[in-house]
């Protein structure tokens, strides 16, 4: 269930059956770029994603938008990835932030081995340069340890 006031959307509990339907409800947009709520994570559950450029026709034929669609985040343990889907939730927050056009999301979940995260995300669209999506993700293993981190940057082809 969501709650609303004049500045934000909240949502305060994890609700599978309900993802499709939230994400579209947490859309956001730059008056550029329009993106669902969706997870930036791997997510097998059913869900909504989609990120939308506004039709707009340049005068001095510059370079297209590049459309930033951050849905390739890989966060492993051992050999579990992250799936809220199959992960026990054990707490779970998601706010719009109307005026800023930015999405927060924090969360703690426990793996099928028994593995906690708290996982903390901030996704912006930026209204001053619309080509940029401000993503802040911050992960914090509560009771793993001897973890190897990696990150693999994809480009356009």
């Amino acid at each position: 269930m969501l709650e609303y006031s004049p500045w934000k959307i909240e949502q305060h509990a994890f609700e599978p059956q309900s993802e499709v339907t939230t994400d579209e409800q947490l859309a956001f947009s730059n008056g550029y770029i329009s993106q669902y709520a969706f997870f930036e994570e791997q997510y097998s559950g059913a869900r909504k994603v989609g990120t939308f450029v506004e039709s707009i026709m340049r005068a001095d034929n510059s370079q297209p938008l590049e459309i930033p669609n951050p849905t390739n985040i890989s966060l492993r343990l051992g050999d579990e990835r992250l799936d809220l889907n199959h992960w026990q939730v054990e707490s779970f927050y998601r706010c719009l932030h109307k005026g800023e056009t930015c999405l927060e999301r924090q969360f703690t979940a426990t793996s099928p081995h028994g593995y906690t995260i708290e996982v903390s995300s901030l996704r912006c669209l930026n209204v001053k340069n619309p080509h940029f999506l401000n993503l802040t993700y911050s992960v914090r293993f509560v009771n793993y340890e001897g973890i190897t981190a990696s990150r693999r940057i994809t480009t356009p082809s």
